[in-house]
């Protein structure tokens, strides 16, 4: 967990690992975030794709390799029109950016008060 002084006002961050369940991954693309946000996103919410994107915890090539047929097919029109890989991010996270399930995670072995957090999101914010 980071702490962050603004003007003598701490804000905390965690980390909360997004997982997109979409037909454009073969398996949930998971992407780890600091959330350094008052309060945390609840089921049936949408986040905003910028959030995540602009971050920089992700990777292309690895994307890419998680990718399924319909996903490649997607991307290659996205490229062949000209747009970057993170304005293609952006749109599926449009889709696919409402949660519907929040796991919280604790172990003994790390600092004080400090939680892992898995995020599930998808199209409608419905349990798969």
């Amino acid at each position: 967990m980071e702490e962050i002084y603004v003007k003598n006002l701490l804000i905390m961050s965690v980390c909360i690992y997004f997982n997109f369940v979409h037909p454009f991954f073969r398996e949930p693309l998971r992407v780890p975030v600091d959330w350094s946000f008052p309060f945390l996103p609840r089921i049936g919410e949408s986040i905003g794709g910028w959030i995540w994107i602009q971050q920089g915890n992700w990777e292309q090539e690895k994307i890419e390799k998680e990718l399924s047929d319909e996903g490649k097919k997607s991307w290659d029109s996205h490229r062949a029109r000209d747009f970057g890989f993170e304005d293609w991010l952006y749109e599926v996270s449009m889709e696919c950016g409402t949660v519907f399930s929040i796991l919280y995670f604790r172990r003994h072995d790390w600092p004080s008060g400090e939680i892992r957090v898995d995020m599930y999101l998808n199209e409608d914010g419905k349990p798969e």
